[in-house]
């Protein structure tokens, strides 16, 4: 299944995805996680085993597809099902409360969206606002590039949705993300090579279109500019002459424009991470792209099954490249938006935290989840567990270690 598969996909009849190819860490499974379907890719011979009549169970959080199951395993998903239904009523409160941690510290938890049908989810699940408005996503279900007007409205209803900051990427294809009707040349590793900003800049017009789009929903709230996929400070200025093209086209129009927009990059190729206090003088931000630093840092494709053994978040590199960029940030001024599926993952939010993060974005149905287990855990804990895990230089020493201590935490909080 690929992103545009999902963009044009009617998601209030899909119940849940099962297919034989692709990988769980893919732009379209995490979109089926934003609006809280489940999904289950690479299940070889799933198509030859099940019939139209067969009835399925599809565990998606062990990763199971079980095709015309036994009785015994229907009845004990039946009390699962139970389980989880009192799990959500638990976690309900928490979708209107502030995330807050065990000793007080507020944290600011945004939803990443891609299609304007997140929006309500995003709402559901007691977002501050949106971290990452992923705008590839809505060019999916169309058969041309929507015109400056079209942009223009449907920013402008996301931006009206929420009370809270509305960042913005622009256009980020490439890799596992075609448009239909924008054709690229064929690539031995496309996701190395030309997508996201290094498009957008050599197509200039589009480009300068969708900023115009931007500025000019950015006077109906508050609302925030990102590229993708920035790897030295070159691309930045070259993203800022475009900018002020777009500004002088809409003031020669006289179209209001919001002119002093914050600017910020994501922070998903090792350049820029070791780049990053030279692009803080550029930049009012940064969005920290774990899925992608993560597979260009561990050179391990996120949708190849073959190295998914090697896509880890807790692999010490990542660890220290996360807390190199938010030191520096912090020293300079500027702000840090975690907006990896990191985010959503206990053991990781444990750490981020620890090491300074205060600001997160994730697919938003695991946003009360995340609200519960951050009032149970005091920076000042999630400090220690960073500072420990930083020590160590074996992924699988630092898992079991975070395991450990969350365990502890849990008991500890079971004992009170």
């Amino acid at each position: 299944v690929l992103p545009s598969d999902m963009a044009i996909l009617d998601h209030e009849k899909l119940l849940g995805i099962v297919t034989e190819a692709g990988e769980q860490n893919s732009h379209a499974v995490i979109m089926a996680k934003s609006l809280g379907i489940p999904a289950i890719v690479g299940v070889k011979g799933a198509l030859r085993a099940a019939q139209n009549s067969s009835s399925v169970i599809l565990d998606a959080n062990s990763g199971c597809l079980f095709i015309d199951p036994s009785p015994v395993i229907v009845e004990e998903y039946r009390r699962l099902e139970n389980d989880s239904n009192k799990e959500v009523h638990r976690l309900n409160k928490y979708r209107r409360l502030p995330a807050i941690s065990a000793d007080g510290v507020k944290v600011k938890l945004h939803a990443n969206i891609g299609l304007i049908s997140d929006v309500a989810v995003a709402q559901r699940n007691g977002a501050n606002g949106v971290g990452l408005y992923r705008t590839e996503f809505p060019y999916m279900t169309r058969s041309s590039f929507p015109d400056r007007n079209d942009q223009y409205i449907l920013c402008r209803k996301v931006i009206e949705s929420f009370d809270g900051p509305v960042t913005i990427r622009t256009l980020d294809i490439g890799g596992d993300k075609a448009l239909p009707y924008f054709p690229v040349p064929d690539e031995d590793n496309p996701f190395m090579g030309w997508r996201s900003v290094r498009v957008s800049l050599d197509n200039r017009d589009i480009f300068r279109t969708q900023i115009e789009a931007i500025l000019m929903a950015g006077v109906h709230g508050s609302v925030k500019l990102l590229f993708p996929m920035i790897s030295g400070v070159e691309e930045v200025l070259a993203c800022k002459e475009v900018i002020n093209e777009a500004k002088e086209n809409l003031r020669r129009e006289r179209i209001p424009f919001v002119n002093n927009i914050p600017l910020g990059i994501m922070i998903e190729v090792p350049a820029a991470v070791q780049m990053c206090k030279f692009l803080a003088q550029e930049v009012d931000f940064f969005a920290l792209g774990t899925n992608d630093l993560i597979q260009y840092m561990l050179a391990a494709d996120r949708n190849n099954p073959l190295v998914n053994k090697y896509y880890n978040p807790l692999h010490p590199a990542i660890l220290q490249a996360i807390k190199y960029v938010n030191d520096t940030a912090t020293r300079l001024g500027k702000g840090v938006c975690l907006c990896g599926e990191m985010a959503a993952d206990p053991l990781c939010f444990a750490v981020l935290l620890g090491i300074g993060i205060r600001e997160f974005s994730m697919v938003s149905p695991f946003i009360p989840r995340t609200k519960a287990f951050l009032a149970d855990l005091s920076c000042t804990q999630a400090t220690q567990i960073a500072d420990e895990v930083l020590q160590m230089g074996n992924s699988k020493e630092i898992h079991n270690h975070l395991i450990n201590k969350i365990q502890q935490l849990h008991q500890k909080k079971l004992g009170d």
